[in-house]
């Protein structure tokens, strides 16, 4: 017992305590050389990659001009990382001057930029693999559609196979679509905002191949294909709205009456046909904004300032809606229909309607 007050004496306690604070500040104070070398070094190394990258994209524009030109190749990862960069800002900035773009892809299979980044790909870490896959979809080569292939088949990293996706689609073909569409199909894969812009890059890809007229008819050929997912589906028909794909606009139109009992298609349906400035969807506008669903009458409501005055006595009708969305879009799309559409406006004002005649109020003294 004796023994025991011995060391837990108040003297050996503080004792103790000042060892292991003595410990603690002297660990602080490593963490924060560690934290400042560090800072140090990472600030160099950006210097460097800058330095580097802006001596590359100097190289690539003469070597354009001046074929006999010798670039050296990288031979280190920071130098490799700086042509990388330095090849995609330049495709960036001139994305449409196909000789320049072609000269820039040449110069990355010359100095191995490819293989280097092939080899990445395959790395243990899946953030190499992720950097080297997102490198190689900026560069849009199409010779790596295989490559593409291979790597979903065997990656297991979700972030990987998301970005694996990504580049596959800035270069994707016909035969592309199934694998594309295999992945996109689960709805735990990804979001339906990154499923829509997915099918952006692809119908942008088939717009720069002059294949326009072919993805319309693929994209025609999908409304009954079942192993395809109707808000899949759905996440396309957003696409054509968002890339402004005006020829699909008859197909635009068959999605909606093939499935007019999914809200979520109808919606897009006519989204998209209002960004493609339909003028005769007009009937359409008139039917959805009969909608039992509050969501679709609002949208209908929302896009139907593209119609002509056919559409003002059912607009007339919905600002009378019990949803508030249906009455303020109905409200906003009649102030924008001209004379007729004030008109309509003028007399709610006086409405027995208190929804009705305050929302008419507030259009006609914004």
């Amino acid at each position: 017992m004796e023994h025991f007050h011995q060391i837990v004496s108040p003297d050996l306690i503080k004792y103790y305590l000042l060892g292991a604070i003595g410990i603690f500040i002297f660990i602080t104070v490593i963490l924060f050389v560690v934290l400042i070398v560090h800072k140090l070094h990472v600030e160099r190394r950006q210097k460097r990659l800058k330095r580097l990258q802006d001596t590359y994209a100097d190289f690539l524009v003469r070597k354009q001009s001046q074929p006999d030109l010798v670039i050296e190749k990288p031979g280190r990862d920071i130098e490799f990382e700086a042509l990388g960069n330095a090849i995609i800002d330049m495709t960036s900035v001139k994305p449409d001057d196909g000789a320049f773009v072609s000269h820039l892809r040449r110069m990355t299979r010359v100095l191995e930029l490819d293989e280097y980044n092939r080899k990445l790909a395959s790395s243990r870490s899946w953030v190499e693999r992720y950097r080297a896959v997102e490198t190689l979809g900026f560069l849009k080569m199409p010779e790596f559609g295989p490559f593409y292939h291979s790597i979903l088949k065997k990656e297991k990293n979700i972030h990987v196979i998301t970005k694996t996706i990504w580049s596959l689609s800035l270069i994707a073909e016909e035969n592309d679509l199934d694998a594309i569409n295999s992945f996109l199909s689960d709805p735990l894969f990804a979001s339906s905002k990154f499923k829509e812009y997915i099918y952006t890059n692809i119908i942008r890809t088939f717009q720069e191949r002059g294949e326009e007229n072919r993805f319309v008819q693929l994209l025609e050929s999908w409304v009954e294909k079942p192993d395809m997912p109707v808000l899949l589906k759905k996440d396309a028909i957003s696409a054509c709205g968002v890339v402004h794909l005006t020829s699909a606009k008859d197909v635009i139109n068959k999605y909606y009456t093939r499935f007019h009992e999914v809200t979520e298609m109808k919606i897009a349906c006519i989204r998209a046909l209002e960004r493609l400035g339909a003028r005769d969807m007009c009937h359409l506008i008139v039917s959805a904004l009969n909608d039992e669903d509050w969501r679709v009458r609002a949208v209908a409501a929302k896009n139907a300032e593209v119609c002509s005055d056919i559409v003002i006595g059912a607009l007339e009708s919905v600002l009378r809606d019990r949803n508030y969305y249906v009455r303020i879009n109905a409200a906003q799309a009649l102030s924008k229909l001209g004379q007729q559409g004030i008109a309509v406006l003028s007399r709610f004002t006086s409405s027995d309607d208190k929804f009705a005649r305050d929302m008419a109020h507030y259009m006609l003294n914004r």
